[in-house]
């Protein structure tokens, strides 16, 4: 036994030996450290929270712009002196605060035969940039007014996307808010998709067809590995516009089902164009269609008519075959293979071929 054991005195002796306090300077080290780390990480932080209050306050004024237009469209009667009229006459179910701590006023009327626009004392106090917004948005009207079927992704939520017989299926895919796109969809890469089901005049057969999606690609393209195929736009049987591999690259297709098989475009690069062009290398925003009319079909990337093929024949699916009424499936092969990795907004169908001055229409907006 210790002769320790009984002696407190000793056994605090013991106990504290070895030990010593931090010195005056190191705790000034350690201040300096703390303090430095702090300035780095604190103003990275702010920003980001500004940046996302920021987005999320432009979503809100342009639900309220919205709300605003309809108004006065119905009531052309009534000028819109306050945001809490629309909230009376049930055009917004309640006055949305701004995330950012701004205020949300009516700006300067200007014309008095048009709506008076939104505008946020933290974020957005232009109403040149919001009717340019509205503007852009106008332009998509017009350019989409006549397709088959387009999602603008704005739903910004839930499982379902679009109406009635456009109405798709969101299986696995994220909603998610760009700041320059506004609510677009996100997929994984390894099951994410949305089904979308061919019926009335979605199934075809088309003479004439326009298939079109912006997207924005999340690989990575610096790790020197081969990207996987990947489908962005697929009916099976029917048609599809898709991602190929090049290296560590990708490079942008499309095939249609004509006279019972596959037709890849292919063919002569138009004008001015080459391999190169079909290539996409970033993970940014491109615009993506493929036509077809008259035995000729065109691929076009960032509103750039690239790839030709001629001499075709034949309707885009086949009228007497059970494929014309599959399902058709963005972000994937008819849902069970080449799944896209990125984002995906503005998908459309057409029955007919845009022209070229549409496509690249299309290409400028929102990009």
């Amino acid at each position: 036994m210790s002769r320790f054991r009984n002696c407190p005195e000793c056994r605090n002796k013991r106990s504290s030996r070895g030990r010593r306090g931090f010195s005056t300077i190191e705790m000034l080290v350690a201040v300096a450290v703390i303090g430095s780390l702090a300035s780095v990480t604190i103003p990275t932080l702010a920003s980001r929270v500004d940046k996302a209050a920021a987005t999320a306050c432009e979503a809100q004024r342009v639900t309220m712009n919205r709300a605003l237009i309809l108004f006065s469209a119905e009531h052309p009667e009534i000028r819109v002196t306050s945001l809490k009229q629309l909230v009376e006459a049930g055009y917004m179910d309640a006055m949305p605060r701004c995330p950012g701590g701004g205020e949300y006023l009516l700006m300067s009327e200007g014309d008095p035969d048009s709506p008076p626009l939104t505008g946020c004392s933290a974020h957005f106090w232009s109403r040149d940039e919001v009717a340019a917004t509205l503007s852009r948005e106008a332009d998509e009207s017009a350019f989409y007014s006549d397709a088959l079927v387009y999602w603008d992704m704005e739903s910004g939520g839930g499982d379902r996307i679009g109406d009635g017989n456009t109405s798709g299926v969101v299986l696995g895919a994220q909603w998610a808010r760009d700041e320059h796109r506004g609510d677009v969809l996100e997929f994984d890469g390894l099951d994410d998709t949305v089904r979308l089901e061919a019926t009335g005049t979605l199934a075809g057969p088309f003479q004439s067809f326009t298939m079109s999606a912006w997207i924005r690609s999340t690989e990575d393209f610096s790790d020197n590995k081969p990207a996987k195929s990947q489908k962005i736009i697929s009916k099976n049987s029917n048609y599809m516009l898709s991602l190929g591999t090049s290296g560590d690259r990708f490079k942008s297709g499309a095939a249609l089902y004509l006279d019972g098989k596959y037709k890849s475009v292919g063919g002569q690069y138009t004008a001015g164009t080459g391999y190169n062009d079909i290539l996409i290398a970033d993970n940014q925003w491109h615009h993506m269609a493929a036509t077809y009319e008259a035995g000729v079909m065109t691929l076009y990337l960032d509103g750039r008519a690239i790839l030709a093929t001629g001499n075709l024949q034949g309707d885009v699916g086949k009228a007497d075959s059970r494929n014309i009424s599959n399902p058709i499936y963005l972000g994937s092969e008819n849902g069970r293979s080449s799944f896209f990795k990125g984002y995906i907004d503005d998908f459309a169908l057409f029955d007919r071929a845009l022209r070229e001055d549409e496509v690249s229409g299309m290409a400028g907006l929102k990009k």
